[in-house]
């Protein structure tokens, strides 16, 4: 499957889901969602700009959304390719914040839709995965010898980061330079979709990251591969998700984060159960 239609892939999935949600009556789009196959109101960012300019406080956002009358947002990462210096300035569209304020009603191939909650349910982090965490040291756990536990490295050695002040845990993050990558493999459950997570921030300037999923069948063969590039910003810290189904037979998967163009951190890496395959 070439970009366009993993793209097109994309768009088809939150829009059935949209249109699946009984309590759906207007979505913000980054970008415009496809009009034509909606019922659903559908306003598109910055579309005037004056009242959908979505950055400042949360508060200042959600006060924004509850005026205008929306229920969902809707998100395409994929066109966020030639807006460098403008994805990470939006607060709405920012996984912290979505974390806090919205329920993640699912997605692929970097499209995702999401319900606002309630006024009064927002404002803490949500807990999108329902299963245990497959990657128990998906912190990037280093031993006394300053390598890393438990991982397989593709590239350049890479480096802890000592003064681990960026992302707020006690855990160091990992430096990829480009092209290098980390890997993780563990046993999952065929027919099962999972949340894949990390925080990012690149040096210097933007850059991108893929998040990558090999799927083996008990017998050690791939059954299939699934993967998507992200944003990474030179600002701060921040996560991103993707969700993947684990194909029929499924047993194990290998888990690669990669850093595509430029110099990333990476930390929390995380790996759960979301759901069942029911909901694609």
């Amino acid at each position: 499957m070439d970009w366009l239609d993993q793209e097109s892939a994309g768009n088809y999935e939150t829009l059935r889901l949209l249109n699946a949600e009984p309590t759906a009556t207007r979505v913000l789009a980054f970008p415009d969602a496809i009009r034509l196959y909606t019922d659903v109101r559908v306003t598109q960012a910055g579309v005037p700009t004056p009242t959908l300019a979505f950055e400042g406080s949360d508060e200042q956002v959600l006060e924004r959304l509850q005026q205008g009358g929306f229920s969902h947002i809707l998100i395409e990462r994929s066109t966020w390719r030639g807006e460098k210096r403008s994805w990470d300035k939006v607060s709405v569209i920012n996984e912290d914040f979505l974390r806090c304020n919205t329920v993640l009603v699912g997605g692929t191939k970097n499209n995702y839709l999401y319900r606002l909650l309630p006024p009064e349910q927002r404002g803490c982090k949500q807990d999108w995965a329902s299963g245990p965490e497959l990657l128990q040291q998906g912190r990037f756990m280093w031993n006394e010898t300053d390598r890393l536990e438990n991982r397989m490295l593709i590239g350049d050695t890479p480096q802890r980061d000592p003064m681990d002040k960026p992302s707020g845990t006690d855990d160091s993050a990992v430096l990829l330079k480009n092209d290098s990558a980390l890997s993780v493999t563990v046993p999952i459950s065929p027919d099962t979709q999972y949340l894949l997570s990390s925080a990012t921030h690149s040096i210097a300037d933007y850059g991108k990251a893929q998040f990558t999923i090999e799927w083996y069948d008990e017998n050690d063969r791939v059954l299939s591969t699934y993967s998507e590039s992200i944003p990474a910003s030179p600002v701060k810290y921040h996560i991103f998700s993707t969700l993947a189904v684990a194909p029929p037979h499924a047993t194990k998967a290998i888990v690669h984060v990669k850093a595509l163009n430029a110099t990333i951190w990476f930390k929390d890496l995380s790996l759960r159960t979301f759901g069942s395959a029911s909901r694609r």
